[in-house]
């Protein structure tokens, strides 16, 4: 089996255009969007989006913390955002299995351990509290999205 999987912050606002959320957080985004850009009515989308996305490849807590490096220079200014209500920010798990163009699963024993199919190394995660406490801190919830 293959597994694509990738993560990003997004920040939303249906008051903040892009252009705003990029200069009160004080760094570039990687992606934006803008209400109603695909359509006016309903509007979609629904709200201002703006994006950061992490490195591809790798484990999920090991782009989360890098996601964390990357916005630190910045974290005060996300956190104000956040507490004051004007922005919606997530950190975004994306999570596709058997996709065919994911990292293919490692056949590789560990020592007298022998390596069962389906014990794929992108399968499972752990946060660590100190990371958790981050998020928190910076207002940022956790979205996880898989797909199989």
């Amino acid at each position: 089996m293959k597994v694509l999987q990738y993560v990003y912050l997004g920040v939303s606002s249906e008051t903040l255009d892009p252009a705003t959320i990029t200069q009160r957080i004080g760094i570039g985004p990687d992606r934006v969007e803008v209400r109603a850009s695909r359509s006016v009515d309903p509007p979609r989308p629904v709200a201002n989006r703006w994006r950061l996305d992490a490195s591809p490849g790798g484990t999920v807590d090991d782009r989360i913390d890098e996601m964390l490096a990357r916005i630190e220079p910045c974290a005060d200014r996300l956190a104000e955002l956040t507490a004051a209500g004007e922005v919606a920010a997530v950190i975004e798990v994306v999570r596709h299995l058997g996709h065919p163009d994911g990292d293919e699963e490692e056949a590789r024993d560990v020592g007298s351990l022998q390596k069962l199919p389906g014990q794929h190394q992108l399968l499972g995660f752990a946060l660590s509290t100190r990371t958790l406490t981050r998020l928190v801190d910076l207002g940022l919830s956790l979205d996880f999205d898989e797909y199989g």
